[in-house]
């Protein structure tokens, strides 16, 4: 996943250490570091958050912030997942 989220970055333009920085943080699987994760990329004011595959970090993220992005993929179907509904446009 991590290589076909840089991939698009060069399609759209964007070069690691160049034009964009890129910063990870992995929870591995422990829900208790999520918050923590969160916070500290929210003090250091990155200009979007991604959290792919997971619904609850997306849901975390966005309670973390209201003035940072957040961009989410899960592998389902989310025209009935709450998360969709969560991240409507008219709640920004």
């Amino acid at each position: 996943m991590v290589a076909a989220f840089r991939k698009g970055l060069g399609e759209t333009g964007f070069v690691e250490r160049r034009n964009v920085m890129v910063e990870f943080r992995f929870a591995y699987n422990d829900n208790t570091r999520v918050t923590d994760l969160l916070a500290d990329l929210v003090s250091r004011r990155v200009a979007v958050i991604v959290t792919p595959g997971s619904t609850s970090t997306a849901l975390a993220a966005k309670a973390a912030t209201m003035s940072i992005p957040v961009v989410f993929s899960v592998g389902t179907d989310s025209s009935g997942d709450r998360a969709r509904h969560q991240f409507e446009p008219s709640e920004w």
